[in-house]
């Protein structure tokens, strides 16, 4: 297999499917780069078992078919190649990979690519049921819900985002570590096969997506079947496995009723509570709010200091507040996906649920996301 192509044009490619080579892993060949030439085409692949991906590039010279796993670091030696072109030869007997650049002459031990895991065949997946936004849909829906979704192993439900479509065309997606709730409910045009579906895609395969997808009118496709979804973008091809749906009905635990309501400036709620954060308490970032009349109140303390400060509200509807305990970074996560300038939260009490709110039913979107207040001993505090 012998290839002459351009350093950048790979580079291109190589760059997106690096990322998911495990940074270490027991099975030898998935810590590598899947390399196959195909007629006129040549493919780049990898996988950490949770997210594979696969891209083609149609620009480069291929004299013969074959294939190999070549290490990681054959992506570093194309950044580092004195040339802009490079030449690839592959001996398909033992995996010896030369590659030439200028001057510049390196050697790369490859692997054996029928150890590669497999990924479903696109004439099998292209069948399946298949939804498409845009990546500008894509991404303005999945960045109001992931950062609420749990890092924990014990919580294998809560790894995931609630994907969920009706007969209306009512998508609602809903992320949760059970100490918050992100739900995002808007009316889209999905092109689609199959009238509704529920899915539970893993959170973790999902953030790597949306750090690869740029904004703009270009299609993402997604393509599911059982416990796979497959996802379509520009060249890539994204294969991931589904989490098994134990997500429990979360949609109805948002609060009908509130004791308190205000309006605020999203950006100045933003930039005050990001200065509390410096001072926040504990693992926990344990900061206080306190309304009071127009006025919000909020203080943070440590044994590195102290810190307080009062943001006027544009309004306030019900009782004032008592000081309630939250989580500042759990309170700031919303703020900084929110593209509103002003901003609707409900408290309830010392202990209820804060909610932030952002549009109403019948809206084409609506965004709520939910903080439990931490719980202490006032006592103690």
């Amino acid at each position: 297999m012998h290839i002459i192509a351009n350093c950048n044009s790979l580079l291109e490619i190589l760059s997106i499917v690096e990322r998911t080579v495990p940074v270490r892993s027991t099975i030898p060949v998935i810590n590598g780069i899947l390399i196959e030439a195909e007629k006129d085409e040549l493919f780049f692949s990898s996988t950490n078992l949770d997210i594979g991906v696969r891209s083609s590039n149609k620009d480069a010279q291929i004299d013969g078919q074959g294939s190999t796993v070549l290490p990681v670091k054959f992506v570093d030696i194309l950044r580092q190649l004195p040339s802009p072109m490079v030449e690839i030869t592959v001996d398909q007997e033992t995996y010896r990979t030369e590659i030439k650049s200028g001057k510049a002459r390196f050697f790369l031990y490859g692997m054996n690519s029928q150890e590669f895991p497999s990924f479903t065949p696109g004439e099998e997946w292209k069948k399946w049921t298949m939804i498409s936004l845009s990546s500008d849909e894509f991404k303005n829906i999945f960045k109001k819900v992931i950062f609420a979704v749990s890092s924990d192993e014990s919580k294998p439900p809560f790894r995931g985002i609630l994907m969920e479509k009706d007969e209306q065309n009512l998508l609602t997606c809903l992320a949760s570590d059970t100490y918050r709730l992100a739900c995002l409910q808007q009316q889209v045009s999905i092109e689609e096969r199959g009238a509704t579906f529920r899915l539970l895609v893993p959170g973790k395969s999902l953030h790597e997506l949306l750090r690869i997808i740029d904004k703009g009118e270009e299609r993402i496709n997604g393509y599911f079947k059982d416990h796979e979804i497959i996802f379509t973008y520009r060249e890539f091809t994204f294969y991931m496995r589904l989490l098994e749906d134990r997500y429990p009905n979360l949609i109805n635990v948002f609060p009908v009723n509130y004791q308190t309501r205000i309006t605020v400036g999203k950006e100045l709620l933003e930039q005050t509570i990001g200065r509390a954060l410096l001072l926040a308490q504990g693992y926990n970032h344990m900061i206080s709010l306190q309304i009071e009349d127009n006025v919000l109140k909020v203080k943070a303390g440590s044994e590195m200091g102290r810190m307080d400060e009062e943001l006027e509200l544009i309004k306030k509807e019900g009782d004032d507040l008592e000081e309630i305990l939250i989580n500042a970074r759990y309170f700031l996560d919303p703020l900084r996906v929110i593209g509103r300038e002003s901003i609707v939260i409900d408290f309830n009490g010392f202990l209820g649920p804060c909610i932030f709110n952002c549009g109403s039913e019948g809206d084409v979107s609506r965004y709520r996301y939910l903080v439990l207040p931490i719980k202490v001993d006032k006592k103690d505090h």
